[in-house]
């Protein structure tokens, strides 16, 4: 049985990219036009996206992975 590349990723619409935590960096991929990750086109986040604090992004983040990210 093959392994779903996407098994980590958790996919956030509401900002229009997937999102994964890996080694306590925040990740972020395209969502692909059939729905599925992009991961040719990941990156790391190093700032978290200002244009998202009225969507409470960092909240969102925290709760679905456990983490303490912050603005």
């Amino acid at each position: 049985m093959p392994v779903n590349k996407n098994s980590f990723w958790v996919k956030f619409e509401e900002f229009g990219y997937y999102y994964r935590v890996k080694e306590g960096k925040l990740k972020q991929a395209p969502i692909s036009q059939d729905g599925s990750v992009d991961t040719d086109n990941k990156m790391i986040l190093t700032k978290l996206p200002e244009e998202f604090r009225s969507s409470d992004f960092a909240y969102k983040m925290n709760q679905e992975f456990g983490t303490n990210f912050q603005y």
